[in-house]
């Protein structure tokens, strides 16, 4: 047993000891802590991957699903120069990409490559978009097919405000025996004006086979406004047309993706 005086120097010393723990440990704790981010490279805070889930504005891909790309199709503009359209889905209801690179290959009948485009797009959430590759040149070679694939996987990020309320309002097909014209009428019902915007025109027969399709640009679509747009082709149709459908990469231009 030790006396009360042995005691109380072991005290003193233990709170001695602590003292001067503390006073060392918590200023080196505060110089050589980093608190967890989303690009420190690590998995850490509430992260479900490397810099991505939890409060993250990236997703991690295990939490998201591929764009479907649902068909590719080609038509000639003029001698040697095809345009070329994806239609792709993004089946995530709250999510998209910026700056998503592809690739779009054309090949002849005999399974030769005659052409090769490259990319960027971005992808709106929980909606079909076209990607429109205008003017390919293939030289004298004829194309009959396509290929598009995208070269990496997107990085998906939180939505943080819905795409913004652009609907088509009039659709008009003008001589698609001659020289096929569409007139589309957009309407902007969201709170900002809306610039650049990009839209795809597809053409479908009675069997749902494509037409043909054509992209424009409007420069401005003002707030509780409307613009028209015209669409043509530089051939007539040879089948019946029974159904438009209008695509377009409208997004709430205030902030449509974390960032």
């Amino acid at each position: 047993m030790f006396s009360w005086a042995t005691r109380r120097k072991l005290l003193f010393a233990l709170a001695a000891l602590l003292f001067l723990g503390a006073a060392v440990g918590l200023p080196a704790f505060f110089l050589f802590y980093t608190a967890p981010t989303c690009s420190d490279g690590k998995q850490n805070g509430n992260e479900t991957g490397i810099d991505c889930g939890g409060s993250c504005t990236i997703l991690c891909t295990a939490d998201t699903l591929a764009p479907l790309i649902h068909w590719v199709r080609i038509s000639p503009v003029g001698k040697g120069f095809w345009n070329a359209l994806a239609y792709v889905e993004n089946p995530n209801f709250e999510s998209g990409a910026f700056e998503t690179p592809y690739r779009l290959e054309l090949y002849d009948r005999e399974n030769a490559l005659v052409a090769e485009e490259r990319g960027f797009v971005a992808i709106p959430p929980r909606t079909a978009f076209g990607v429109f590759r205008g003017s390919v040149g293939t030289g004298e070679r004829t194309p009959v097919r396509a290929l598009f694939e995208f070269i990496r996987e997107p990085v998906w990020k939180h939505v943080v405000t819905f795409p913004a309320e652009v609907s088509v309002t009039a659709k008009e097909l003008v001589s698609p025996e001659s020289a096929p014209k569409l007139i589309v009428t957009f309407t902007n019902r969201s709170l900002a004006d809306i610039t650049n915007l990009e839209a795809v025109a597809i053409l479908y027969d009675r069997s749902e086979n494509v037409v043909g399709f054509s992209r424009t640009v409007i420069d401005l679509l003002p707030k509780d406004g409307l613009r028209e747009a015209v669409f043509t082709w530089p051939a007539p149709f040879t089948r019946p047309v029974t159904r438009i459908e209008v695509l377009s990469n409208a997004f709430d231009p205030r902030l449509n993706l974390g960032q």
